[in-house]
């Protein structure tokens, strides 16, 4: 035991201090790639950055913070001296959040111009992009600690707040293909099965799947009319978001879509209304007007849980596929028996699995993206003594963000469908 353990720490040590690739001690897990393994330690970094993100939305970080002079001076030069502490408190845990977001973003970047053009498993910039995680946790903290220092003034958040727009737009963009493409990976997957093993359980369980998605889907629309109907423009948007799900669920079992598309079922457009609704939800609990909106404090953190959590799923999802599948049966030096933990093949020896330059610039844009949801797509530079801080918990450009995102998947969702057919010489 104490041979094993020892082995195990030691490849521990060379992964986080050399270029070896990570696993976990447990021999009993199955084998693992290596990029899959690289992917989900760069996932672990991002979990990071957006823990203490939350953590300096807390109470008791955001009076700690007052008390530096950089943040007291926000709250002096826009709220006055007689202030709210609320409207403080709120106010410098932004801040906080747009300089811990844009250390991820600042290292996510770098990462990503390092690993410009590599193709090449012999090229040495892969070796530190898979191995050195204790170094490049250093790093990560480091960079966090030198943003601090960097001034709170109106140009910083303002230029920030620009980058956050676009980064984030541009990250949900990748969501919303991540998941359609989960959801067409489940529906293949199932399908095939079930015509490869002639089992009726792999049908039973598409049939269950299916319809608990589209009761879900019915059930949350109905409480978005019950809750959100206050509003003329909500009612609207509750009313489009239901007669797009409808439709993209005709269209996907119509006979030219069927047989351009043999796999295109019903499990795709229930999985998607499922999401384009919650997506709509979470555009309605940012509604600053109270009338139209009349959530609390709980549904603004639980639409900030479902946001992180549609990030750690993208992210997951990205990470769990891989580009190349011939160079999977190479091993690293041991087996998990003599290195005492898990096995890690060795898939990127001769070339890479995936595009590790656009991975890191995807995560760059996740820290941008955690950056404007924990913060309500707010600048800190826009507040000032009229507000309160319940305001902060809904503003427009938050509602709008999440209600067109929803109108993008459906668009992206009907260009899946319909493409086979315009472009019937290409492979989808």
């Amino acid at each position: 035991m104490g041979l094993v353990l020892g082995t195990c720490c030691a490849a521990q040590m060379a992964c986080c201090f050399g270029s070896a690739l990570c696993s976990c001690c447990c021999a009993c897990l199955p084998p693992i790639k290596g990029s899959t393994s690289t992917r989900l330690m760069y996932m672990s970094m991002l979990s990071l950055v957006a823990l203490l993100s939350i953590f300096m939305l807390t109470d008791t970080v955001q009076g700690w913070l007052e008390k530096i002079s950089a943040y007291y001076d926000i709250c002096s030069r826009q709220l006055g001296t007689d202030t709210d502490g609320s409207v403080c408190n709120r106010l410098v845990g932004y801040a906080a959040v747009y300089h811990i977001c844009l250390a991820g973003f600042i290292f996510f970047t770098l990462m990503a111009l390092l690993m410009i053009c590599a193709k090449r498993g012999h090229d040495p910039r892969l070796k530190f992009d898979r191995g050195f995680w204790g170094w490049k946790f250093l790093l990560l903290v480091g960079i966090i600690v030198g943003v601090f220092f960097i001034p709170n003034s109106e140009t910083f958040f303002n230029v920030l707040y620009v980058v956050g727009l676009i980064g984030g737009f541009l990250f949900i963009l990748v969501q919303i293909l991540m998941f359609l493409d989960f959801a067409h990976g489940w529906n293949e997957s199932w399908v095939g099965k079930m015509e490869e093993t002639d089992n009726k359980c792999w049908l039973a369980a598409l049939i269950v799947s299916m319809v608990t998605l589209f009761a879900t889907a019915l059930a949350s629309v109905i409480l978005l009319f019950v809750f959100f109907s206050g509003c003329h423009d909500n009612t609207f948007l509750i009313s489009l978001i239901a007669v797009l799900c409808v439709l993209i669920s005709v269209i996907s079992v119509l006979p030219p879509v069927q047989e351009a598309s043999p796999r295109s079922g019903l499990l795709q457009p229930a999985f998607t209304s499922v999401f384009v609704v919650s997506l709509t939800w979470m555009g309605l609990t940012s509604d600053p007007r109270k009338k139209c909106n009349p959530t609390d404090e709980v549904a603004e953190w639980l639409a900030i849980a479902l946001c992180l959590a549609y990030t750690n799923l993208t992210v997951i999802i990205a990470s769990a596929k891989t580009g190349t599948e011939e160079n999977s049966a190479a091993y690293i030096e041991g087996s998990g028996e003599e290195s005492g933990g898990q096995v890690v093949i060795d898939d990127e020896e001769d070339e890479v699995a995936y595009n590790h330059s656009l991975y890191h610039l995807a995560m760059a844009c996740a820290c941008l993206f955690l950056m404007m949801t924990l913060t309500q797509w707010y600048s800190p530079n826009t507040v000032d003594a009229g507000d309160n801080a319940a305001e902060f918990s809904a503003s427009f450009a938050s509602k709008w963000v999440k209600v067109s995102s929803s109108w993008i998947c459906i668009g992206v969702y009907c260009w899946i469908l319909f493409a086979p057919m315009i472009f019937p010489d290409r492979e989808f």
